[in-house]
């Protein structure tokens, strides 16, 4: 995230390129690395944010390392909802709209 932060996005991600043609970093390191890079924005919007506690919901490996990066450098309370209530929060939530 400091490399982001420092350098922007776009040479972020060309260093993706480069870990992984100059430095050899295996396809997981590489990956983690460049997902890093993809939700740098994102979680700087949460950790800017007045909020105390983040609720994240989503595709797994998005939400997991949502989860683990904000863990890491915040001191917010963050809650990785479980894929069944990610699979029923679009019918909770119309159910929710319906009874406003």
């Amino acid at each position: 995230m400091l490399y982001c932060k420092n350098k922007g996005i776009n040479e972020a991600l060309f260093k993706t390129r480069v870990l992984k043609n100059l430095f050899g970093c295996n396809k997981e390191q590489t990956y983690s690395y460049f997902l890093g890079v993809i939700l740098y924005n994102e979680i700087a919007q949460v950790i800017a944010s007045g909020a105390g506690k983040i609720i994240i919901g989503g595709k797994s490996q998005i939400k997991s390392a949502m989860a683990y990066i904000l863990k890491k450098v915040s001191d917010k309370k963050v809650i990785c909802l479980d894929d069944e209530k990610v699979d029923m929060s679009t019918s909770l939530g119309m159910i929710k709209v319906y009874e406003y």
